[in-house]
């Protein structure tokens, strides 16, 4: 591999997978600032060099160097070790390099990629979301990477009458509103990207299962228990047309169906058909069909529509016998506190002295909010608006059991900020706008705690009349609060660690919180480095 200076890459067209307005968007911003930095900088060639590449045959890695740098080397292996595999397993050979820009846009990891006009991949760092296991997986990179890869082979690889229309356009042609006529030019030049999103994701989630050795969500609990339930409940199972025109849109998991369809139906295709009929319908190989339900038919000599309803069939069956299964043991007595499903639900709360359950929900029709829910029964009350939730777990919740205080984040698909809730008013007021926090929890007492080098637990103190954020020990807040509390790190670092001011009392010497804490998992950038020590000793306040 060779690393060179890198140019600013161009703007970066919109993408199809989860996310991929915002991860578009925020590529095209980012690309834009680095323009600018270059173009505003007295020294160009200096600012430049913020930007580094790693090249070889396949992959084209852009990233912010003194961000990215200790993890650019994994990066680039896992792309190697995941385009090996494919290459061999489909038959491949990549029409382009890779384009893949690392970021660190969102509290979460995620990914998106396109491949017209040109093969690029874009890839949220932070970790991923593994909440109510619906993302089982092993390390991230190559989990994100085996996934991803999936989508650049299958929509890439070009045979028959797709090279001739290539090698006529000058490349991949990518559809535009403005000139509808480009549609039929993309389809000549990239059919399979005129598949349905189900039969995209399916394969992905097929083979990043089989690349991780079983470990991914066609063998996960989840998507087993929604199919379980479906058959339990008598729900509707769409048909292939009902997926893409309804099936995405009125279900609270929205485009997360086709995941679910998709990598359902694909894994029942392995097992009764086999793995290698499944492979020889996903790839592009000559003597292929263009047309995705052509190769359907080519493949296991039936229609689409066939081979969907014989799924069925053996879904329906296979889930009664599950739960013929699990009817043979007792359940737990047990009344229902809603009327109606409630969709997504994060971390519940109870206050026992007015007997009601606090949690953020999220269901179709409604905007995300905290609901109380009464033990005794009632109605469920709307305490406030949730902004940005996220699409299980709809926010992190915590509460302070002796002031009734709930705690809660807003922004939950990008950067978090942290509010604060009174539930008897319904008044909500921010705390820390883009606090990079993961889960919350509220502590009784005043400390604060660096697990790890990559995850600290800091806490914050109610009422918060200032909030310092802390840069490493060389800054004016830190030297206030000394600079042994906090570790010492390279210039480099993006940790986000607080120091809270009672608005009691005036700002002192020493930081002192009060002795009441939130503490919240700071989400920091990969980035982030020490100078020696990994791990850090719990440190005490005194008041």
């Amino acid at each position: 591999m060779r690393r060179s200076p890198a140019r600013t890459p161009a703007r970066s067209p919109s993408l199809s997978p989860p996310f991929a307005r915002r991860v578009a968007r925020a590529g095209a911003l980012a690309h834009v600032l680095a323009a600018l930095v270059v173009a505003a900088s007295p020294h160009p060639c200096a600012a430049k060099a913020l930007f580094r590449v790693i090249e070889t045959d396949d992959l084209r890695l852009i990233y912010h160097g003194p961000t990215f740098q200790f993890l650019a080397p994994h990066t680039a292996r896992c792309f190697e070790n995941s385009m090996r595999f494919q290459r061999r397993l489909f038959d491949y050979q990549p029409w382009e390099k890779v384009n893949v820009m690392p970021n660190d846009f969102s509290d979460y990891g995620n990914a998106g990629v396109w491949s017209s006009p040109r093969n690029s991949l874009m890839i949220q760092m932070a970790p991923m979301n593994f909440v109510y296991e619906t993302g089982p997986s092993n390390e991230r990179i190559n989990f994100l990477m085996s996934h991803e890869l999936v989508h650049v082979v299958t929509a890439d690889q070009a045979a028959g009458t797709d090279r001739f229309f290539r090698g006529l356009f000058r490349g991949k042609v990518r559809e535009t509103s403005e000139h509808p006529e480009t549609i039929l030019y993309g389809y000549a030049t990239l059919p399979r990207r005129a598949a349905p999103r189900w039969f995209r994701e399916g394969i992905a989630v097929f083979m990043e299962t089989w690349m991780s050795g079983g470990l991914g969500r066609a063998q996960g609990p989840y998507d087993e228990m929604v199919f379980r339930s479906m058959v339990r409940d008598g729900s509707r199972i769409y048909d292939p047309l009902g997926l893409e025109s309804e099936g995405t849109k009125t279900d609270f998991q929205v485009g997360v169906n086709s995941y679910l369809y998709g990598t359902r139906f694909l894994t029942y295709l392995a097992y009764a058909y086999s793995p290698e009929q499944v492979v020889q319908w996903s790839a592009r190989q000559p003597g292929s069909r263009a047309y995705f339900a052509s190769q359907f038919k080519h493949v296991f000599g039936k229609s689409l529509s066939e081979g969907w309803r014989d799924w069925l069939t053996f879904e329906h069956a296979f889930q009664r016998a599950n739960l013929d299964s699990v009817r043979s043991h007792p359940i737990t007595p047990h009344r229902d506190l809603s009327p109606h499903a409630l969709g997504s639900v994060s971390r519940a709360y109870l206050d026992p002295r007015t007997r009601t359950l606090y949690a953020a929900v999220q269901h179709p029709g409604t905007v995300a909010y905290i609901a109380a829910i009464p033990l005794d029964g009632g109605p469920i009350r709307q305490v406030a608006d949730v902004k940005g939730p996220a699409l299980y777990f709809v926010c992190s919740l915590a509460r302070d059991a002796e002031s009734g205080l709930l705690y809660y984040t807003t922004d939950n698909n990008d950067w978090r900020d942290l509010c604060v809730l009174d539930p008897r008013t319904g008044k909500s007021r921010r705390l820390i706008k883009d606090a990079r926090i993961g889960d919350l929890v509220y502590h009784p007492r005043d400390f604060i705690r660096f697990p790890t080098a990559k995850t600290p637990t800091i806490s914050t103190s109610p009422p918060m009349a200032r909030v310092f954020r802390l840069r490493g020990p060389r800054s004016a807040a830190a030297r206030r609060c000394g600079s042994s509390t906090f570790p010492r790190s390279s210039a480099a670092t993006r940790l986000r660690t607080y120091c809270t001011i009672s608005a009691a009392r005036p700002p002192p010497t020493s930081c002192s919180p009060p002795r009441a804490a939130i503490c919240m998992a700071i989400r920091t950038t990969p980035g982030y480095r020490t100078s020696s020590a990994t791990t850090w000793p719990r440190t005490r306040w005194r008041s």
